[in-house]
């Protein structure tokens, strides 16, 4: 078309990524878009109203084409650039903290192997192994399948010189010659319910020993035989050990009206028995404390992180066991140790 108003050349209209755009080329009557004259690079849609001199049209789209949205890319890729930040920093958040949880960990266990070396668990005697196994088979029941453990002091360690005389563990008491009664039983297996992962050790005998309380006198488990015994072992040092002591001490004090129910706690701190004295009395607790330096009673009981508990039936039998922190003020817990007495 030829127009004495439009000039040879008079605009251009060209698409840049996502938008057109119209130009004028220095026409002498001018290039309008909407009745207003242009002198630059314009964006334009579909819709608008251009007039190049006195000729005058309407912008549409060709036949068949797709609309552009004049920066919906541009929306686009700036509300994904924010996503992908996000995302990334939640990620990155995550792997920190759990890099982080390994990290305190590991420091942990080394500080544990270290302070109380790992010695090798005492043999047993035939007659010992004869027994465990059935009571084993009987208790079965009580166990979860393994899954994950919460926050835990690992234990490891060289093995002690060959020269340590090794003796065979004395069982609690004598095992029944029936299976475990309904009352182990049912607090086993309402434990092991709870807590996944736990009851690893239940219908094993619970080897005897003898150790020092902070008084000095000797303390012996065999004394309790008769009573459920809770058996916790602990160190000073141990942060997830300190994290569950609120609630071990009112468990003791809330169970302390039971007469078939007795609390102790090993203590296996390599340093002096002042040192771990002076932790109990700052912090106000009175459960009864017992000394074992040397880890003896922890490797009898295969303890492998600390805090860990063992809960033993009258007749000797570990019911139920687990290897981590707990909230003992927990009702459904309670309840569950309650069955025993």
């Amino acid at each position: 078309m030829r127009r004495s108003t439009i000039s040879r050349r008079h605009a251009s209209v060209s698409f840049r990524k996502d938008h057109y755009e119209l130009n004028d080329l220095s026409s002498s009557n001018g290039t309008f878009v909407n009745a207003r004259r242009i002198s630059g690079p314009v964006t334009i849609v579909f819709g608008d109203e251009i007039r190049f001199g006195d000729a005058g049209f309407i912008f549409t789209k060709p036949l068949g084409a797709t609309p552009p949205y004049p920066g919906l890319r541009r929306i686009l890729t700036f509300r994904g650039a924010i996503e992908i930040a996000l995302v990334a920093f939640v990620i990155g958040f995550a792997a920190s903290q759990y890099l982080a949880y390994l990290l305190y960990h590991e420091q942990n266990r080394l500080i544990l192997a270290e302070a109380v070396p790992l010695k090798p668990a005492p043999e047993m005697s035939a007659s010992a192994k004869a027994t465990e196994q059935p009571l084993k088979a009987t208790s079965s029941q009580a166990r979860a399948q393994p899954s994950r453990t919460p926050a835990q002091v690992r234990i490891g360690g060289s093995p002690a010189p060959e020269s340590v005389e090794k003796t065979a563990p004395t069982p609690l008491l004598s095992p029944r010659s029936r299976p475990a009664g309904p009352n182990e039983l049912a607090a086993g297996i309402a434990l092991a319910g709870l807590i996944t992962g736990s009851g690893t050790e239940a219908g094993r005998l619970a080897p005897d020993f003898t150790l020092p309380g902070l008084d000095g006198s000797g303390v012996s488990l065999d004394a309790t035989r008769g009573k459920a015994v809770f058996l916790n072992f602990w160190a000073t040092w141990c942060p997830a050990c300190r994290s569950e002591m609120p609630s071990l001490q009112a468990l003791y004090r809330d169970f302390s009206s039971y007469h078939d129910f007795t609390m102790v706690t090993v203590c296996i701190n390599s340093g002096s028995k002042s040192a771990v004295a002076s932790f109990i009395a700052r912090s106000g607790y009175d459960f009864p404390v017992l000394l074992d330096n040397e880890n003896v009673t922890g490797t009898a009981y295969r303890v492998r992180g600390i805090p860990s508990t063992f809960i033993i039936a009258p007749d000797g039998r570990i019911v139920w066991n687990f290897t981590g922190a707990l909230n003992w003020s927990s009702p459904e817990i309670r309840d569950a140790i309650k069955k025993l007495l």
